[in-house]
């Protein structure tokens, strides 16, 4: 992930990867038992102190990036964050952030890594994605 754009000076990013236990809905998602080990990576993105964004991202253990993604969804809503993000974000109880679900899914179908992202919901007015991904012949239909 790039924060060339998040702001006019150089911004702070902080990354910390841990190994954690599958929950069910993260087992679901990438077809693994529950409780076998992921691989759990929290960003926090600030300028100048002021932060910009966090976000939880889960793999599986065998993926190291997203480079073998074919397809990215998105999710963009209003919600509650959760309290990690809350206490990063420094919002108030009850206050709302923008946040983006991210499910990156590889040319078999298999989704190989899911992300929270949470901004402060006063940060932007509008988001815009524009992702280039490498087509494939099964995925475009061509032969």
């Amino acid at each position: 992930m790039t924060f060339g754009n998040e702001a006019d000076s150089d911004v702070q990013i902080s990354r910390t990867t841990e190994r954690v236990p599958a929950t069910e809905e993260l087992a679901e998602a990438f077809g693994v038992p529950v409780g076998e080990e992921i691989t759990h990576i929290i960003t926090r993105a600030a300028d100048g102190g002021r932060p910009i964004s966090v976000s939880d991202t889960y793999q599986p253990l065998d993926i190291a990036d997203w480079t073998s993604a074919a397809v990215l969804e998105e999710t963009v809503s209003d919600r509650l964050p959760t309290p990690t993000h809350a206490a990063w974000l420094g919002t108030t109880p009850g206050d709302l952030v923008k946040t983006v679900n991210q499910r990156y899914i590889n040319t078999d179908g298999r989704v190989i890594m899911v992300s929270d992202v949470s901004y402060p919901r006063d940060r932007y007015d509008a988001f815009v994605f524009r992702m280039t991904l490498t087509p494939t012949a099964e995925l475009t239909g061509e032969a």
